[in-house]
């Protein structure tokens, strides 16, 4: 009979040499495409230049790859993306894809579909951790066309100190916002009630549309079966008539800001209340930069009573995906897997980046130092993401170019509201007659 002890010991040895084993496995696996060179397309932002300059070596050193990331600005960006898809070049690897060209870029053909290597992968990925607004970004058409890398919540960043010493409480109405605002104008001590984007162009239209879904508001009558066009009704006018009313309470010159004038304005301290998107949220806390570090809270958006749907939270945000004539398919998909994985995203979440996990919402280490994360824990939790207030179809962007001069038109008294929102409302419904989308269904 077998002395328990010797089994209990060669136990032991079997198992750490399967441990020794796996190790070996997987330190093989992650050297199986040394020498690839992996280009990356890439949008300008700062947290993509920390993933650069601080992760992305270690990734090399582990795989025995290299990689290189592209920055370019928004506009260039897509352009050069679809430019090499089309012509076949496969220059990149990896193509980053905004989430509002989700609908355009899948039903192109631009990016190659997940779902088989999620499949594969499963353990790795682990897909369900991604919040539904992390994959909201990346579904489209019942496939998966990337992975989240960031989402860019709509929050509202408010000064503790102004508010505090005025006795106001952050609103959470867009009538209290509005008081606010009010009350905390004092131009002789050079404190604004609050700033925003206000030229005309991409600036303007991602800072409005966001107070629009606060209102309640929504593009099209019934996406996908009906695209008429509601920017000239009730909802938008309110909306674009609030902003003019506000805009005197804001730095002078705010129908001229574009975002670097915006962000300046905010780290300066002029501004005591600001809807933006989180990303921006941490620049506060920058000594370098800012002269308001320890000084702001930050929360969701105000929102209207009279409208259930004003609640949803808007959001954008970018992903990765894979593009589908490049080179490299499986090295660019080791790279985005490792990037977004529960350990590296956590990492870089550390450095500046932002949540696109649940993990990375619960953390109590991100809690405690941006308070916008338990509210949007709390958001995704309940489903309440908004990331169609701005539509992920290929039409966008030309109502973006619409939408940009007719609001400027309205803000800088070139058009009356009625006149510059009626003339967005056609052009937008010309467009979208010519390109076969459906009305009136």
């Amino acid at each position: 009979m077998s002395n328990p002890r010797n089994l209990t010991k060669i136990g032991v040895v079997v198992g750490a040499l399967l441990i020794v084993l796996a190790r070996s496995s997987a330190l093989a696996a992650s050297k199986e495409f040394a020498g690839t060179v992996l280009n990356v397309a890439s949008d300008p932002k700062g947290e993509l230049h920390t993933l650069a300059e601080k992760l992305i070596p270690e990734f090399e050193k582990e795989t025995g790859m290299k990689v290189n990331i592209f920055h370019m600005v928004f506009e260039i960006l897509k352009t050069r993306e679809l430019l090499d898809f089309r012509t076949k070049k496969g220059e990149y690897d990896i193509f980053a894809m905004d989430g509002l060209w989700l609908g355009e870029y899948s039903e192109a053909g631009v990016m190659l579909p997940l779902d088989d290597l999620i499949a594969r992968d499963s353990e790795e990925v682990l897909y369900d951790d991604f919040t539904p607004a992390a994959r909201g970004m990346v579904e489209w058409n019942g496939k998966i066309w990337a992975l989240p890398i960031m989402v860019q919540y709509w929050v509202m960043v408010y000064r503790r100190d102004l508010l505090g010493d005025a006795g106001i409480v952050p609103p959470e109405t867009w009538d209290e916002f509005s008081t606010a605002v009010k009350k905390l104008y004092y131009p002789e001590k050079e404190q604004y009630g609050w700033t925003t984007c206000g030229k005309r162009g991409i600036a303007l239209v991602h800072n409005w549309f966001p107070f629009f879904a606060g209102f309640g508001g929504r593009v099209f009558e019934d996406m996908p079966r009906d695209y008429t066009p509601l920017m000239d009704g009730p909802i938008a006018k309110k909306v674009l008539e609030y902003w003019k009313e506000l805009v005197p309470y804001g730095p002078p010159g705010l129908v001229s800001y574009d975002w670097p004038d915006c962000i300046e304005s905010w780290l300066m301290g002029y501004a005591a209340l600001w809807p933006i998107y989180c990303n921006l949220v941490h620049f506060a806390e920058d000594p370098k930069a800012s002269k308001i570090v320890g000084l702001t809270g930050s929360t969701s958006q105000p929102h209207d009573p009279a409208y259930p749907q004003s609640e949803m939270v808007p959001y954008g945000g970018w992903t990765w995906g894979i593009n589908p004539i490049g080179k490299n398919k499986e090295a660019a998909w080791e790279l985005i897997k490792w990037v977004t994985s529960p350990k590296v995203s956590t990492e870089w979440m550390r450095l500046d980046t932002l949540p696109f996990r649940f993990s990375h919402l619960r953390k109590l280490e991100f809690q405690e130092r941006l308070s916008y994360f338990q509210p949007m824990l709390e958001r995704e939790l309940k489903g309440e993401v908004n990331g169609t207030y701005r539509p992920q179809i290929a039409a966008w962007s030309t109502i973006e170019d619409i939408m940009g001069e007719e609001l400027s038109a309205a803000l800088t008294d070139m058009k009356t509201v009625d006149k510059a929102l009626h003339d967005a409302n056609e052009r937008i419904k010309t467009y979208m007659k010519e390109h076969d989308y459906p009305m009136g269904g």
